[in-house]
């Protein structure tokens, strides 16, 4: 095998696979996400359909008056359509789409 790495900071789309809510998630909660699109390296490729797995690493539920409840997720591994799996080290970025209004999320 290889060492591949990816720029600190970049985007990688992907949509989640497992419902999440800040409601019910705990920390340790299994995650699931796939790649919506291939991700081009400077050294290899990151196949559209991969498989990312990991864990929820917090959870907080939101607040009165509207106030967003809070997740971290961390990604450990990936997946490919091929069946290579390789440790990885990935956290989500951003916001995870509300109740399906995003079609995809990234990290």
């Amino acid at each position: 095998g290889r060492v591949v790495y990816i720029p600190a900071g970049m985007k990688i789309p992907v949509k989640l696979a497992t419902a999440l809510s800040s409601q019910v998630a705990k920390a340790g909660d299994l995650i699931v996400a796939k790649t919506t699109e291939q991700i081009t390296l400077a050294n290899g490729v990151i196949p559209a359909d991969s498989v990312l797995t990991g864990q929820v690493t917090e959870a907080a539920d939101g607040a009165w008056l509207g106030r967003s409840g809070r997740l971290g997720i961390k990604f450990n591994s990936l997946r490919t359509p091929g069946g290579v799996e390789v440790p990885i080290s990935a956290s989500i970025s951003g916001s995870v789409g509300k109740y399906g209004d995003n079609d995809r999320d990234v990290f």
